[in-house]
C-alpha cells in the first residue's frame, strides 16, 4: 500500500509539472525585418531579442538599424492645407516637415509593430517615431513626431502573429500625425489624421517576417 501511494505522488507531481510547463508560452530568440509600402515607404530589421508564442509587439529600434523611411507626395500633400492655390504642392506645409516624396528625402524613424493595439486603440497595428522639421521655414526647431497607423476594419494579421520567415501581412486604413510633447505645439509641427482615400487607392500595406 506504502508503494503505491508513493507510485501515486509521484505521478501526481509528474501531471502537476507537465500542466506547469504547457500553460507556459515558448520562448525563443528571433530577428525580424517590416516593411512597409504605399504612403509610407519603409524598412526596419530588428535586433535580436527574446520573444514568446504570446508576444504583442515588435520594436524595431537604432540599434536594429532603419534602412530607409519617406513618405509618398499623396501623403504629404495632407499637410498641405494652408495652400489650397498651389497646384504642384511645391510650397505646401508638408513639403517643409517631409520632403518631396522623393527616396532622397530620408527620414530617420524607429517603429513598433503591434499585434492588435491596446485599450481604446486596439486597431492600431503601427508606430512610427520620426524627427523632421516643422512647417516654419524660419524656425529651426526639429520636432519628435509619432505616426499612428490604425486598421479599422480587420486589425487581425494574416496570417498570424508572431509571424514566421513566410511573413504576415496587415493593412493600415486610417492615420494620425502627432507630437510626442506638447512643448512642440509652439513651432508648428505638421499634425493630422484621416485615411488613405488617395486617388488610386493608396494605403499603406505592412509585411513582417521573421529571419532565418
Amino acid at each position: 500500500m506504502k508503494k503505491q501511494i508513493t507510485t501515486l505522488f509521484i505521478l501526481m507531481a509528474c501531471f502537476s509539472a507537465e500542466s506547469l510547463y504547457a500553460g507556459k508560452p515558448v520562448v525563443d530568440y528571433a530577428v525580424f525585418s517590416a516593411e512597409t509600402t504605399g504612403a509610407v515607404i519603409g524598412l526596419w530589421e530588428s535586433k535580436e531579442y527574446r520573444i514568446s508564442d504570446d508576444a504583442t509587439g515588435i520594436n524595431f529600434n537604432k540599434r536594429g538599424g532603419t534602412f530607409r523611411l519617406y513618405f509618398s507626395h499623396s501623403f504629404i500633400h495632407e499637410f498641405d492645407d494652408f495652400s489650397p492655390g498651389d497646384q504642384g504642392h511645391e510650397l505646401g506645409a508638408g513639403h517643409e516637415c517631409f520632403g518631396d516624396g522623393d527616396t532622397g528625402d530620408f527620414l530617420g524613424g524607429t517603429a513598433q509593430i503591434h499585434e492588435m493595439g491596446f485599450g481604446k486603440d486596439s486597431d492600431k497595428v503601427m508606430n512610427l517615431w520620426i524627427h523632421a522639421p516643422n512647417m516654419n521655414p524660419n524656425d529651426d526647431e526639429e520636432i519628435f513626431y509619432v505616426l499612428e497607423l490604425f486598421n479599422t476594419y480587420e486589425p487581425a494579421w494574416d496570417p498570424s502573429f508572431p509571424p514566421d520567415i513566410s511573413g504576415s501581412v496587415n493593412t493600415a486604413t486610417n492615420w494620425e500625425m502627432r507630437t510626442t510633447s506638447k512643448s512642440y505645439l509652439k513651432h508648428e509641427p505638421c499634425l493630422g489624421s484621416g485615411d488613405f482615400s488617395f486617388p488610386g487607392g493608396e494605403n499603406i500595406v505592412i509585411e513582417v517576417k521573421r529571419l532565418p
